[in-house]
């Protein structure tokens, strides 16, 4: 059975799909950076350095942050104009990684601020693109917890560390 296309409804907004070409454009950029992220990983190990890095918690505010903004931007200019779930979805799995904190399929959607089929498209192409990993919750079969892949992770952090340089 597939798990996504069995997904009821979120009372979270309707906003538009992104295009495919930009959706295109956005894993092309998020493969790029999973492999600066994986040459940061190789170039830290090699020449462990401190000086430059940011805690967790401070990381995690600064992603906060910036879905903070997003949201702001959303409610002064017309949502159409900046559609980009799959970037929301990124942003807030990375934030509750830092953070230490689960997410849900449904918690992940109603974050994007998508239709309940637009969100479950989102987060299947994710997974599809090696960038989440989906995981049953033992306690509620119901349930679905969504984790950022190890490339994932390693694409933010490069993301993050490139823009603080």
């Amino acid at each position: 059975m597939n798990h996504l296309s069995s997904f009821g409804s979120c009372e979270c907004g309707g906003r538009p799909l992104v295009s495919p070409k930009s959706g295109a454009d956005l894993f092309s950029t998020i493969q790029e950076l999973a492999g600066t992220g994986r040459r940061l990983q190789d170039r830290e190990a090699a020449e462990p350095s401190s000086a430059n890095s940011e805690s967790d918690e401070q990381l995690a505010a600064k992603v906060r942050r910036l879905l903070h903004g997003r949201e702001r931007r959303k409610k002064i200019f017309p949502a159409e104009l900046f559609a980009d779930p799959a970037w929301d979805i990124l942003l807030n799995l990375y934030a509750s990684y830092l953070e230490q904190r689960r997410e849900t399929i449904t918690g992940v959607i109603c974050i994007a601020g998508v239709p309940a089929t637009t969100g479950l498209r989102w987060v299947h192409k994710l997974v599809e693109e090696d960038l989440l990993i989906l995981r049953d919750d033992p306690l509620d079969l119901r349930r679905k917890w969504v984790l950022l892949s190890p490339t994932a992770l390693a694409a933010m952090r490069a993301y993050f560390i490139a823009e603080t340089l």
